[in-house]
């Protein structure tokens, strides 16, 4: 899947909360977060992506028992700002 920003350029690329998810094989072109994981999350996958423009990554936080797995995922041209903030409870 690809996402473009083109007329919204401060949205976010994938907002996830759930459990037992996997992301894979995507492009985010944005100047917001690419991806945010948000609670409550568990178990989820992210995997061969590419993010270019925005944040980065936000995580956090999780209850107990969570977990996240990110693989091979490429940032590039990332805004200056938040790059991964990780929130424990």
């Amino acid at each position: 899947m690809v996402i473009v920003s083109l007329y919204k350029p401060h949205s976010i690329g994938f907002g996830i909360q759930g459990k037992n998810i996997l992301l894979e094989d995507n492009t985010v072109y944005n100047e917001d977060d690419c991806l945010m994981l948000g609670p409550p999350s568990y178990n989820i996958h992210v995997r061969n992506s590419y993010c270019n423009g925005g944040h980065g990554l936000s995580i956090g936080p999780f209850g107990k028992g969570g977990s996240v797995d990110i693989q091979n995922v490429l940032y590039v041209d990332r805004i200056l700002g938040k790059s991964i903030p990780l929130t424990v409870p």
